[in-house]
């Protein structure tokens, strides 16, 4: 048996998938903007912009599903971290409502 390190353990409620699923999102001032998801988890999601995003800003996001069979995702976001990479931002978002 193989022991496990404390820090090989995965400690989040949900596990992350990686995605590459096209999004569009409507700002707080009703612009809607276009990203990539990098990343889902069932709290959350990680997605590339060409927009930097305030910390607590909410934004209703549309994750356009890639099978034809399954429906968009429609939900709203609280902005809980920017990063800045290249001409490019990760934005990290927590899932506050599902429409």
């Amino acid at each position: 048996m193989t022991k496990r390190r404390y820090s090989d353990i995965e400690r989040r409620s949900f596990v992350r998938i990686e995605a590459n699923n096209p999004i569009s999102y409507r700002t707080p001032n009703h612009h809607i903007n276009e990203g990539l998801t990098v990343n889902l988890s069932g709290r959350g999601i990680m997605f590339y912009s060409q927009q930097s995003h305030q910390l607590g800003e909410k934004l209703d996001i549309t994750i356009e599903s890639l099978s034809p069979s399954e429906p968009p995702l429609n939900a709203t976001i609280l902005i809980k971290r920017v990063m800045q990479e290249r001409s490019d931002y990760k934005v990290a978002g927590e899932f506050i409502g599902v429409r």
